[in-house]
């Protein structure tokens, strides 16, 4: 289970980096994953990003 989990990160990741540019990456969130899913992964990059910014 943990394979495909890695695999399927690893797939949306190159998907995402590959079609924006870091001002673009909400908006690719949004069209790749669709509902619930798009808003959760939306929130929890937010939230990963003022953790990281904070932290300096």
């Amino acid at each position: 289970m943990g394979a495909i989990m890695n695999s399927f990160v690893n797939y949306m990741f190159k998907r995402i980096a590959g079609d924006a540019s870091h001002m673009e990456v909400q908006t690719t969130v949004q069209l790749l994953l669709l509902g619930e899913l798009a808003k959760h992964a939306v929130l929890e990059g937010i939230k990963g990003v003022s953790m990281y910014t904070n932290s300096k």
